[in-house]
């Protein structure tokens, strides 16, 4: 009864805080224990899932393609649609012809399309990606709405896996319809689309001829460098267009770049003595490729430029040229009286006999 009347002291509140903290600790240890318990208990589950899916679908897939009837294909039971999925799209990735209609074939056989149209709409990100890979390969015209949809989203990585469906299924209406989003969706990597576009490039070509001439100054660059990459052939008007004299300089780089047309070879003389250095660059790169012997002492006069990258292309634009001579080249570089044209011109050659 006394000892229920003398007052508690801080110290053992503290003591008992003390106590209750160390019982939550271990509790909480407890459960992070458990969670990773139960956490290797479904991965070892998954890994066994997955290895008797293999067991089981490797040598059935490799049979149908081998010449197999797609009939003697076992059920495709729902917990294992995506490990057929993976396993699926990588032998469509791997493999062509008509190997990849014969994996076709298996997918509208096993409902590939159902399944992958509702994880296109309703599925997690990794189910949405998978989805995407798959409509492609199949050609599957019915989820064009939903691909598209899924190509303006702000996701990069499935809105460019969602437009390289698209191209699978219609290369024609694909280059159509996304050409507003080549333009504005700088996430996309070029060299990318360039993959995903060389089965359209005439198509692509056509649209780019009609329309560069109309797109933002800001989003010209990049269609131009989609061009560069897809190596296009534009039409003589839009590329002196590009390479008008009042254009800003990273559009008239990039337009010497594809100029590859003697008719515009009057502009490109003019812009091997600009004042911005990349576009002498370009401008004699452009007479490497499409130069005439009246351009040769523009060339060697370019051997002498203030800056070391113009005088080392225009080095390489006289050694590639086919009407200039070996012996013509060594005459120039012992007859120059710049030093820094004789040193450029013997390195050039220097590198041609390492090559």
């Amino acid at each position: 009864m006394v000892r229920d009347l003398v007052p508690s002291t801080p110290s053992d509140t503290l003591l008992e805080l003390a106590f209750w903290a160390g019982v939550v600790s271990i509790l909480l240890t407890l459960l992070m224990a458990l969670s990773i318990m139960v956490l290797r208990y479904r991965l070892r589950r998954a890994e066994r899932r997955e290895a008797y899916f293999l067991a089981v679908w490797r040598p059935a897939l490799l049979e149908v393609l081998a010449g197999g009837s797609v009939r003697a294909l076992p059920t495709l039971a729902r917990v294992d649609q995506m490990s057929f999925l993976k396993y699926w799209t990588y032998l469509q990735e791997s493999l062509r012809g008509s190997a990849s209609q014969t994996l076709n074939q298996v997918g509208f056989a096993l409902k590939v399309p159902q399944f992958a149209q509702q994880w296109l709409a309703s599925g997690r990100r990794s189910e949405r990606l998978l989805a995407i890979l798959a409509l492609g390969h199949l050609r599957d015209k019915s989820a064009w709405d939903a691909l598209f949809a899924q190509a303006v989203s702000d996701d990069s990585l499935v809105s460019l896996q969602a437009a390289r469906a698209l191209l699978q299924i219609d290369p024609v209406r694909g280059v159509q319809h996304l050409m507003p989003l080549l333009i504005k969706r700088h996430d996309w990597d070029i060299n990318r689309l360039a993959v995903m576009l060389a089965a359209s490039r005439s198509e692509l070509e056509g649209l780019l001829s009609r329309k560069i001439t109309r797109v933002d100054p800001a989003n010209m660059g990049r269609l131009m460098r989609l061009a560069e990459a897809l190596k296009l052939n534009l039409p003589a008007e839009v590329l002196a267009y590009l390479v008008d004299g009042a254009r800003p300089v990273d559009i008239l780089v990039a337009g010497l770049r594809l100029v590859n047309n003697a008719e515009l070879l009057p502009q490109v003389r003019g812009f091997a003595k600009h004042t911005h250095w990349t576009i002498r660059v370009q401008a004699v790169k452009c007479l490497g490729r499409i130069g005439e012997p009246t351009d040769v002492p523009l060339l060697a006069e370019a051997l002498q430029d203030r800056e070391w990258w113009v005088r080392y292309r225009a080095a390489q634009a006289l050694a590639g040229l086919p009407f200039v001579t070996a012996d013509e080249m060594a005459a120039l570089r012992q007859n120059s009286p710049d030093r820094y044209a004789q040193d450029i011109l013997g390195q050039v050659f220097a590198e041609r006999v390492g090559a």
